[in-house]
């Protein structure tokens, strides 16, 4: 088994610290704005216009999860 502890100086590293605890709540709001936009995409009739703005949208959510190297796994 494998542990890993992490260690913050407070209240110095209080943002650093919200950052580690509240990752799971960054994950939630991710996913909620991407199964928004598949919704949108799947499921609405669309304009060429909005359809390409959501396109755009989940592409940049594509390519930040990939910039840093994360997945929604």
């Amino acid at each position: 088994m494998v542990k890993a502890i992490l260690e913050f100086d407070l209240p110095e590293e209080e943002c650093n610290y919200r950052t580690a605890i509240d990752g799971h709540k960054w994950k939630s709001a991710y996913n909620e704005v991407w199964n928004f936009v598949r919704e949108k995409l799947k499921y609405h009739e669309l304009t060429k216009g909005e359809g390409k703005a959501y396109e755009e949208i989940r592409e940049k959510l594509i390519e930040a999860l990939g910039d840093e190297n994360l997945d929604l796994d």
